[in-house]
């Protein structure tokens, strides 16, 4: 239900606009003060605010500039109330405003200036949802559905800055799907496919909720333990093993056993040191002793190594 803000000092014009918008799915707010309005436009997901052109605290103009800086998620359509005689720079309110009602007005007035509001609204919903669908999209690997390449190497330099900042542990495991090669071949490419969807869900239900996972490559998984010691990155990449290779899948008619062999990296900059790094010299440091600590893995076996200075 959208929700309506009345911000209105006279109690008898605040129930007029409830009596003519009662037909109307709102749920209705109030405030009489603009700083009261500020308050619960922030707090509770207010879309439509009515906003009288003189209330204590701040008038009509500045509440709306006040509003427009709070940078809400989801647009919120500004109808300023006025009377005739009251002065304003229409050009200038409608700067920040979207509408402007005069006093005295009648019912079919006000549901008018509320129907153009709520198709304004949808429009921008539809807009926002859009946006946030592309920005998923420009994130996520299209198969797994975990986050792709670049968005992986964007949180590793996010995570980076914080470990460094607050000298933190950082451990990183590379996984790779073992002879997905001979599996593509022997049970064909849709079946691959099914294997590294499901190798994925597999990996995310050992992760915690703050560590990030991406597919980093054709049968390769990157992931990123924040404030991670080595022990405890090596006991997880145990975990994601037996994961992996505990259960053989079960895709379509078919049972396969899959095997999977990771590498580990530990790393933590002391606060000394951290000026004389360049994070992108780390990452690339990070991303080539995963590398190498996934290669001797394979070598020795498909297996977890843990690469060492």
């Amino acid at each position: 239900m959208v929700k309506l803000l009345i911000v209105e000092d006279d109690p008898v014009i605040q129930q007029s606009v409830k009596k003519e918008l009662a037909s109307e799915e709102l749920e209705f707010l109030e405030a009489h003060t603009g700083i009261d309005a500020l308050g619960v436009i922030r707090d509770r997901e207010v879309r439509i605010a009515i906003i009288d052109w003189m209330i204590p605290g701040l008038d009509g103009e500045n509440l709306c500039k006040e509003i427009r800086k709070l940078k809400q998620k989801r647009y919120v359509y500004l109808i300023v109330l006025a009377t005739k005689s009251e002065k304003f720079d229409t050009v200038s309110v409608l700067e920040y405003a979207d509408d402007i009602l005069l006093k005295p007005f009648d019912g079919r007035e006000i549901l008018s200036r509320i129907a153009i509001a709520r198709r304004v609204l949808a429009l921008q919903d539809k807009l926002f949802d859009a946006q946030k669908e592309v920005m998923r999209l420009a994130k996520e690997d299209p198969l797994t559905t975990l986050l792709n390449r670049r968005a992986l190497f964007d949180e590793i330099i996010k995570e980076l800055n914080r470990t460094v900042r607050e000298e933190l542990p950082l451990s990183t495991i590379l996984v790779d799907i073992d002879d997905l090669k001979k599996i593509n071949e022997k049970y064909g490419y849709a079946v691959g496919d099914k294997v590294l969807i499901e190798a994925s869900e597999r990996l995310k239900r050992i992760c915690r909720p703050y560590d990030s996972i991406g597919r980093y490559g054709g049968g390769e998984f990157f992931i990123l333990l924040p404030n991670t010691k080595k022990i405890n990155a090596t006991m997880v990449a145990e975990r994601m093993k037996k994961a992996i290779g505990g259960k053989p899948f079960s895709i379509e008619d078919k049972s396969v056993a899959i095997s999977a062999s990771f590498g580990v990296c530990y790393f933590r900059l002391e606060h000394e040191k951290s000026e004389k790094f360049i994070l992108e010299h780390v990452l690339d440091d990070i991303i080539y002793k995963t590398d190498e600590a996934l290669l001797r893995a394979k070598a020795e076996g498909k297996k977890v190594f843990v690469f060492t200075d």
